[in-house]
């Protein structure tokens, strides 16, 4: 008797959407992933993710995390330009409560632009013959209120067609349409609560900066597909939790964002 394959299908094919799908690989037998957009070959700019710009870290506990799920993946970020950056030991960080002191290394982050993230577990995942891509827009779940048994989708340029799956799981993000696609199937409208974070933020671009000496804080280095780096990203974030010291952050910000001019200077 031939057992039934199983399957899922992953909506997005971002970095949430990859990593759930390497976890699926593991439970069924073949994992679709649907995305809309044109995926790069490689650590390039995507429509889809216009945040890829801004500065990215990954801190120790992800990275382990990471590790796990597809092990030797934090090698091979660092292989192709991702920083390993020691907290707080080569940071500075003013808080609503004064700057941070600075110690031997506790916790660390790494340091990459969106698109190298993206791109180096993207090619891991990928590279499991159990996960394959599907270009197309997602149209809406097959099934009832009592399950859902596969996806709507229509590939580009193609007609219509239905993904069959045992599970369907939405990682589209913010644009996502469950909540409208679950009360369409028959189920209670789905609660939800925005939760304010209170933060605000913004950053500033240093082209052409290189490599820095031990002890200067560290910044966001936007590895290119060679591992090159090719600038710096210095960022500022402002707490509405706390007052916050308005003048305090505005010197820091004039100084990581003078073309690196006052980077050293800013070492409280």
């Amino acid at each position: 008797m031939t057992e039934r394959t199983t399957t899922a299908v992953v909506l997005g094919g971002s970095l949430s959407g990859m990593l759930a799908a390497r976890a699926l690989a593991d439970v069924v037998d073949h994992v679709t992933v649907v995305e809309r957009d044109v995926l790069p070959p490689g650590p390039e700019p995507r429509k889809g993710l216009p945040q890829a710009r801004h500065v990215h870290q990954l801190w120790s506990g992800g990275a382990h995390a990471l590790d796990e799920l597809l092990p030797g993946i934090v090698g091979r970020l660092r292989d192709a330009g991702a920083h390993r950056l020691p907290v707080t030991t080569d940071m500075v960080a003013l808080s609503p409560y004064g700057w941070y002191r600075r110690w031997a290394e506790s916790h660390h982050m790494l340091l990459c632009s969106r698109d190298l993230l993206d791109a180096t577990v993207r090619a891991a995942v990928l590279a499991d013959g159990r996960v394959e891509v599907v270009q197309g827009e997602v149209l809406g779940p097959v099934g009832t209120g009592a399950a859902v048994t596969g996806v709507r989708i229509r590939p580009r340029d193609l007609a219509e067609r239905t993904l069959s799956a045992d599970l369907v799981l939405d990682a589209t993000g913010r644009g996502s349409r469950a909540a409208g696609w679950l009360t369409d199937l028959g189920l209670p409208a789905v609660e939800q609560r925005e939760v304010n974070s209170g933060v605000a933020y913004a950053e500033s671009g240093v082209p052409g900066a290189g490599g820095r000496a031990r002890g200067v804080p560290g910044g966001q280095r936007p590895a290119g597909s060679a591992g090159r780096e090719t600038g710096v990203r210095w960022g500022a974030a402002a707490h509405r939790g706390r007052p916050v010291d308005r003048h305090a952050l505005r010197l820091a910000w004039r100084r990581t964002s003078h073309r690196g001019r006052g980077v050293r200077a800013l070492r409280p």
